[in-house]
């Protein structure tokens, strides 16, 4: 998420693209697990999701703090 201040000094919070495809994947997979009875599938569902996290997480140490990436 950025965060950018108007000119009433109120903070407007944009999330990236990255940010919403992350969270909208993560939260089918989750969804996805519900309905899933094995428990090879389950444990590769885990990891996905484990990966988009770390990657979000890695993205906002690395980039969003020098403000690399644009805003929608």
């Amino acid at each position: 998420m950025a965060m950018q201040r108007n000119k009433a000094n109120e903070v407007n919070i944009s999330w990236t693209l990255f940010v919403q495809l992350t969270h909208w994947l993560v939260a089918a997979l989750v969804i996805t697990n519900f309905f899933n009875d094995t428990a090879f599938w389950h444990r590769m569902i885990g990891y996905a999701c484990l990966v988009l996290v770390l990657l979000r997480v890695f993205l906002w140490l690395v980039c969003e703090q020098s403000q690399l990436i644009p805003v929608l």
